[in-house]
């Protein structure tokens, strides 16, 4: 039996201008490149969704029960010195008095 050896294409065609290191380095050079572009365009379709979710983030906590009690408490005083300065003592609000 014969040992057959297989050769790769490089082998059986050398070129004078293409040595198989270079050829090798350029498929080094590709993989990087993919690996580099994969990684930026992930980063460009996928920040602007991390950017609406951190704002609707911030809107959320506006709705957590300590904000919605701040707000009320805020509201209830705010009626309270309203009404306080409404207090029947004749103030600039009130109608004058009829004189008869």
């Amino acid at each position: 039996m014969q040992n057959v050896i297989t050769r790769t294409w490089f082998e059986e065609h050398p070129s004078p201008i293409c040595s198989r290191s270079v050829v090798e380095s350029d498929f080094y050079i590709a993989i990087a490149v993919a690996f580099v572009g994969f990684f930026v365009l992930a980063f460009v379709l996928l920040f602007p969704v991390y950017r609406f979710m951190k704002r609707e983030e911030k809107r959320s906590e506006a709705w957590t029960d300590s904000a919605m009690a701040d707000r009320r408490r805020r509201a209830l005083e705010k009626a309270e010195r309203a009404s306080s300065e409404d207090d029947g003592a004749g103030g600039l609000g009130e109608p004058p008095e009829v004189i008869t």
